[in-house]
């Protein structure tokens, strides 16, 4: 067997990353299919869709099920919903709206909490540490009703009361050290 050089190596890597996006983006329907199925619609190969499907199932993001028809065992895959959550938090006055999604993209709940703005970023932690004991969290998305600088820096209160705090800063450093604990 020939052994492939860097470029070559870089090259494979490329289609197998779009292989698995293709097919990865074909179960984000939420239906249920064979490998022959998602060769079929993505246009790869059958090997090329197997090599696919088996690597998004050992990393847990499809499962397979299987199905009887007529004496036979069918397999198939279908995404599996509880791999990855994402976790959108809308900071408004006087309130926090949170709500949590699964892979695909399907609403498993939402909540609101009363927010104080001397407590937000204290509070924005506690909710992300409470929700990701729950759910497996990839994505922490954050927006603001006050007024943003940069994107990062939210002015809180008025007058006298003016204080500028850097949210993504403060909020990222401390959910990252709360997600890296066991």
């Amino acid at each position: 067997m020939r052994k492939l050089d860097d470029k070559q190596n870089k090259q494979y890597d490329v289609m197998q990353n779009i292989n698995e996006s293709l097919v990865k983006e074909l179960f984000e329907t939420g239906k249920e299919y064979t490998i022959q199925e998602v060769a079929d619609i993505t246009q790869l190969t059958e090997a090329a869709a197997s090599e696919a499907i088996v690597k998004l199932a050992v990393r847990g993001e499809i499962k397979k099920i299987e199905q009887r028809q007529l004496h036979m065992k069918i397999e198939k895959y279908v995404l599996n919903r509880d791999y990855a959550h994402k976790l959108i938090i809308r900071i408004r006055p006087l309130v926090i709206q949170y709500y949590v999604y699964d892979a695909a993209n399907s609403l498993v709940f939402q909540k609101e909490k009363p927010s104080i703005e001397s407590e937000l970023v204290d509070t924005i932690v506690q909710l992300v540490r409470d929700i990701s004991q729950v759910y497996h969290l990839q994505i922490v998305v954050i927006g603001s009703a006050f007024m943003l600088k940069n994107g990062e820096s939210v002015t809180l209160g008025n007058s006298r009361d003016f204080q500028e705090i850097n949210l993504k800063r403060i909020i990222k450093s401390k959910i990252l050290s709360l997600l890296s604990q066991p």
